[in-house]
């Protein structure tokens, strides 16, 4: 809601979703859930077909989410999708679940902000992450206020990260962010104090993006915790969206 209230107050209109923890470790489940955000992106880019849309996605879930909305898209075309699948046979696919919503969504994209994101799901990362989203608890120091949920949760994790379904998706998710998104400029909100995605990660990241031709701005806060650049630093913050937008054509 924070954000949703931050872009009306910057003047802009918004779709907003929180996806689904559980999005991660059951596709399906992802599937149903970018699907159906595709279609409120749609709806609204129709009622408003000249406004550009920019995405502003938050830590791995975000990126994960927006990965899946693009591997999603790239069912309708064979060519696109080859470059992201990890076996051939995947290909079957192409019929029985192109999504309602044309590739041609991303058409008026201007922009992707990616905050706090991202990073290669390992079991630590993730059962972290999992322990504080379950929790409604920071990020920092989850391990040493639950260490047994966190060891429950990883545990857990471990094998189903390696679960070959779940694992083939993690690679087309992040495939799909190489080829399937748009060419346009990225801004990546990080921190050093980040207990959940190291900033080499974010880095190298960058690096890949930029190689595809995009324009790459960053801003790397000294002190502020996973997803909570805003909260400590608002101002700066704001002027950070406020002049990337500025520079979006």
């Amino acid at each position: 809601m924070k954000y949703t209230d931050l872009w009306h107050r910057l003047g802009h209109q918004t779709v907003s979703v929180r996806p689904p923890t559980s999005s991660i470790i059951v596709p399906g489940l992802g599937d149903r859930s970018a699907q159906s955000f595709l279609e409120e992106v749609h709806e609204a880019q129709c009622r408003r077909p000249s406004r550009p849309t920019v995405y502003h996605i938050f830590s791995n879930a975000g990126f994960i989410f927006l990965g899946t909305m693009l591997r999603l898209l790239a069912l309708q075309d064979e060519s696109i999708f080859r470059q992201i699948a990890r076996h051939p046979e995947r290909l079957r696919m192409l019929e029985a679940k192109k999504p309602v919503v044309l590739l041609s969504v991303l058409d008026p994209t201007q922009g992707i902000i990616l905050d706090s994101a991202p990073a290669r799901l390992t079991p630590d990362i993730a059962s972290r992450g999992l322990t504080a989203a379950l929790l409604g608890q920071a990020a920092a120091g989850i391990e040493s206020r639950h260490p047994y949920m966190t060891r429950a949760a990883k545990a857990t994790l471990q094998p189903l990260l390696g679960f070959p379904p779940i694992s083939t998706r993690i690679h087309e998710v992040w495939q799909a962010w190489q080829v399937v998104a748009p060419v346009k400029p990225q801004l990546y909100l990080s921190s050093e104090a980040d207990a959940l995605i190291p900033p080499a990660e974010i880095e190298l990241f960058m690096k890949q993006q930029a190689s595809r031709g995009l324009r790459i701005t960053s801003r790397h806060f000294a002190d502020s915790a996973h997803c909570e650049h805003y909260r400590r630093y608002p101002a700066e913050y704001c002027n950070e969206l406020e002049s990337f937008l500025s520079k979006l054509t």
